[in-house]
């Protein structure tokens, strides 16, 4: 609102188009000036909108997995009463800043660390996007890790 103040005086004070449609007529100049006020406003909503755009939008996630394991084939885990291990802990981070895109997750296990993906990218249109980094490139049946009985939840969930 302060910057509206100086812009309708400057505005008051250089309009020739307010003075020019009658002198005579004031309510000819307020109905001029208010169009102009609505125009200005009409340009400082685009303008915090385009800075709006902007603004950084990031969502940092991540997981961590554990697993128990009860073997009683396994006379030292069965002993034990099972094994209750560390087997992942994943940090997300997904964004954009304007119409730049931002992809990354890292992955720690029990034995490796891991880039999965680390990528930027530009949406040109609604079927084309370029990405540069570490990709993930789409192959086979995407939805689905994997088609087998070993990654899916008959597995992790059968005792």
């Amino acid at each position: 609102m302060k910057a509206m103040i100086p812009a309708v005086a400057l505005l008051l004070a250089t309009s020739t188009s307010a003075w020019a449609e009658g002198t005579n007529s004031p309510t000819k100049r307020l109905e001029s000036l208010e169009k102009q006020v609505e125009q200005l406003k009409g340009e400082i909503e685009e303008e915090h909108e385009t800075t709006s755009s902007l603004v950084p939008k990031i969502k940092i996630g991540g997981a961590v997995r554990f697993q128990y394991s009860y073997e009683d084939y396994d006379e030292d885990n069965k002993d034990r009463g099972g094994d209750f291990d560390f087997e992942t802990f994943r940090l997300d981070v997904n964004g954009s800043i304007g119409d730049v895109t931002l992809s990354a997750q890292y992955r720690w296990f029990q034995y490796m660390d891991v880039i999965h993906h680390a990528y930027v990218g530009y949406q040109f249109s609604d079927n084309w996007e370029g990405q540069v980094g570490i990709t993930q490139v789409p192959f086979g049946n995407l939805s689905f890790n994997s088609n087998s009985f070993f990654f899916s939840s008959g597995y992790c969930v059968i005792l």
